[in-house]
């Protein structure tokens, strides 16, 4: 149970449409577990202490403080335009229930078990992106929980891409994909003790649903390889003898388990699949097939992003903005939807310095075993919003980073008592 909240409240998926608001998977946890948590005199008191934390009421200080000062912005420049508060307003409500679920795990003893729980949920979601990417009968039964304008996209890329159930099926997911792969790299050893071929397998599913959200993990599932490596290097753990003898085993179980899902695939139907994977591939590794053919790292989105996306602005706007985060036409203002370009367009070099310093605020810094690891989120985040919207606004990503920092904060106290 535990587990599928969990699921629903990080993915927020399509549930229903018609109703005096969207339905999506959070809001229905929210609906289904608030009145429960209003009869639970320890579950409240559990949460209300939490909210005193320091590090929880700062981050609500400074979400307050991002809402009223884009409000101002707006109202300042005369433009009323307050279509980037949403993203704000969304995140002061999921983490107040962010918060009540976490109480929830206190409750039932399982904290320890979040870091797993969001490995996992991720986990199912790339098993269900890899059965509708093979089979159309799975892709037709998942769509129930897609919205239609995902399903028309997803028909675009020939159904390579937007075969999740979330409520962001495409960068934003890619984005939480890399940020997954990193905190795995962090609990690597916690995850499938016992059943380490597994842990391994999972990770080719998840390589999979990471490159149909995004190519964009790519950064993340890199920055999780060099963290592993330099845990590896700190406990000297590369001797020739050992990696063979750990990994001989493992290697034999994989290369089983290869040829039995090929076999079963060859079953099913082996030229489609095989024509399916071939123009996953083209898609995932389009910059190593341009520079084969044509001698250069680029793809269509890259080559549109620095050529288009970015662009020279006034001094004037650079610090403080010109208040417009939505155009005239409903479109991104200026037409670009890079993350620094929107944010400097909005509220200028200032503003942007704000959603740093309360991006920062989601990692604890005086821990010497997080530092490294908090450290490589950070400079993940900020290279991805080189691309789009991700500093501070991505409400997947900002879910998994404030469940964290909540199971961070428990660790820490349990740990000076």
């Amino acid at each position: 149970m535990l587990l599928i909240i969990i699921f629903m409240y990080v993915f927020s998926f399509f549930i229903l449409e018609g109703l005096p608001f969207h339905l999506s998977s959070a809001r229905l946890v929210y609906l289904l577990i608030f009145p429960f948590f209003l009869l639970n005199k320890e579950w409240q008191s559990s949460s209300i202490k939490l909210m005193k934390n320091k590090k929880v009421v700062v981050i609500f200080s400074g979400l307050t403080f991002i809402v009223s000062y884009t409000l101002l912005v707006s109202t300042f420049y005369n433009t009323y335009d307050y279509s980037i508060v949403s993203p704000f307003v969304n995140q002061i409500i999921a983490f107040m229930f962010g918060i009540i679920i976490f109480s929830l795990f206190k409750l039932k003893n399982k904290i320890n078990d979040i870091p797993k729980y969001l490995i996992y949920i991720f986990i199912i979601q790339s098993l269900i992106q890899f059965f509708s990417f093979i089979s159309p009968y799975f892709r037709e039964i998942f769509n129930i929980l897609r919205p239609d304008h995902i399903i028309k996209i997803a028909e675009k890329y020939n159904f390579m891409r937007g075969l999740a159930i979330s409520g962001g099926n495409f960068f934003g997911l890619g984005v939480s994909f890399g940020l997954i792969f990193i905190i795995y790299s962090y609990f690597w050893k916690d995850i499938f003790k016992k059943a380490s071929v597994l842990k391994y397998l999972s990770l080719v599913f998840l390589f999979f649903g990471a490159m149909s959200a995004a190519r964009s993990s790519l950064a993340g599932i890199g920055i999780a390889v060099f963290y592993l490596l330099i845990n590896k290097i700190k406990k000297l753990d590369l001797k020739f003898n050992s990696i063979i003898k750990l990994n001989l085993i493992n290697l034999s179980l994989i290369i089983i388990l290869i040829i039995t899902v090929l076999f079963t695939i060859y079953l099913i139907d082996l030229s489609f699949i095989a024509d399916r994977f071939q123009n996953m591939s083209k898609f995932a590794f389009e910059f190593v097939y341009n520079f084969i053919n044509e001698g250069e790292f680029s793809t269509s989105s890259t080559d549109v992003l620095f050529n288009r996306m970015y662009f020279e602005v006034s001094l004037k706007t650079f610090f403080i903005g010109d208040g417009f985060y939505t155009g005239p036409d409903g479109s991104y203002y200026m037409h670009t939807d890079a993350g620094y370009m929107r944010n400097i367009l909005y509220f200028g070099v200032i503003g942007l310095i704000i959603l740093l310093i309360y991006q920062v605020q989601f990692f604890i810094w005086r821990s010497k075993k997080l530092f490294l690891f908090n450290i490589l989120v950070m400079v993940y985040i900020l290279v991805m919003h080189i691309k789009g919207d991700i500093l501070s606004f991505n409400i997947m990503m900002q879910k998994m980073l404030f469940l964290l920092l909540l199971y961070n904060i428990h660790i820490s106290n349990n740990s000076v008592n």
